[in-house]
């Protein structure tokens, strides 16, 4: 399974989920020595120095409807600036 995350400056890390469930996300990102853990606060998932991420993509090769019945896609706009 592959998770796609997106930090709220912009910057996008995919890495391969190890570990799921409710509540964590345990990933292995490329170029890092140690695996990285996700946790959701409030319906916001943080990192391990509780900086707020957006999961982005989760592509998954079974069905985890059930453990993620509350994920809802995100929908990006652009709105002008006038």
């Amino acid at each position: 399974m592959h998770l796609t995350m997106t930090y709220f400056d912009g910057r996008r890390v995919e890495g391969v989920v190890l570990a799921v469930s409710a509540e964590r996300i345990r990933i292995s990102i490329p170029g890092q020595e140690d695996a990285m853990e996700l946790t959701l606060r409030q319906s916001v998932w943080v990192t391990e120095d509780q900086e707020p991420v957006e999961i982005e993509a989760l592509v998954v090769e079974s069905d985890l409807s059930l453990l993620f019945a509350d994920m809802q896609p995100g929908v990006r706009t652009a709105r002008a600036v006038s």
